[in-house]
């Protein structure tokens, strides 16, 4: 049953997107965000903004429909207007459902003239293993500090090089007693095979795992990162498998060495496999 309604709902999404209203089309039709598919979980809040125009007719019904294989078909919203344009805020709260139920939300508005117009949005709730948990303000130092100079992404926290093991250094500052100056190097490795892709066009605020998946899976990886700035952003993972992605926030590197720091945040993909064995 559960097949059969994935690929009703793909269906049903590829001929919306065919069908999208073009420029001549009498009514026009927009959601906010526009991404076809958004991941969420059970009660969570999501902001959905639909609106419409239709310069030669007045727009005289909106109707929000939900359909599932879990509650079948439920009208949201259905409601008249009087209008040639509108905006209208959904406050969608997600319910209840089993693991990796996806939902379909059509948002259809019909004109005086008969004219109708749909646009869709599926939802993807409960994945377990394909949301983000965002954490932010880490900081690790240079390895000239004395401080620490190392991240564990297992236990989210910054660690002494001296103190741990390869395969718990994920991120390792390289500025070392080799330097010839008190400058950062501005440069991270990983001694627990971690790669990194660059990537300053990728959208942190807005990121996914599917979104973090493609950037890794289809980005030039490095064992190492040079030249690190401030708004850098990295996919990063292990061989084939995405972890999530890296934001530096600032650098810090005044006279000397003992502040000498970065701040990033990250967003992690729940349920990877960070751990490498020992």
């Amino acid at each position: 049953m559960k097949n059969w309604f994935l690929l009703v709902i793909g269906s049903l999404i590829l001929l919306f997107a065919c069908t999208e209203q073009g420029e001549d089309s009498p009514i026009l039709v927009f959601l906010k965000p526009s991404d076809i598919n958004v991941e969420a979980n059970s009660k969570e809040h999501i902001l959905i903004t639909f609106e419409a125009y239709s310069e030669d007719a007045k727009l005289t019904e909106m109707v929000i429909d939900q359909s599932d294989d879990y509650f079948g078909f439920v009208n949201l919203v259905d409601s008249g207007l009087q209008t040639n344009n509108f905006k209208y805020i959904l406050d969608y709260v997600v319910p209840e459902y089993p693991d990796s139920t996806v939902t379909l939300l059509t948002f259809s508005v019909v004109n005086e003239n008969g004219d109708e117009a749909q646009i869709a949005k599926t939802i993807s709730v409960n994945k377990s293993a394909s949301f983000v948990e965002a954490t932010s303000g880490h900081v690790i130092y240079s390895g000239l500090s004395e401080k620490q100079s190392c991240f564990n992404l297992y236990n989210m926290t910054p660690v002494y090089l001296e103190d741990s093991v390869d395969f718990q250094l994920d991120f390792v500052e390289l500025t070392d007693s080799l330097s010839k100056t008190d400058d950062l190097s501005y440069d991270w490795g990983s001694r627990s095979g971690i790669s990194f892709v660059k990537f300053n066009g990728f959208n942190y605020a807005q990121a996914t795992s599917v979104k973090i998946n493609e950037a890794y899976g289809g980005g030039v990886k490095t064992t190492k990162i040079t030249n690190i700035a401030d708004d850098d952003i990295f996919l990063f993972g292990r061989n084939n498998v995405a972890f999530g992605a890296l934001q530096i926030v600032v650098i810090s590197d005044p006279e000397g060495t003992l502040n000498d720091k970065y701040v990033f945040n990250l967003k992690m993909i729940n349920g990877v496999p960070l751990e490498l064995e020992e």
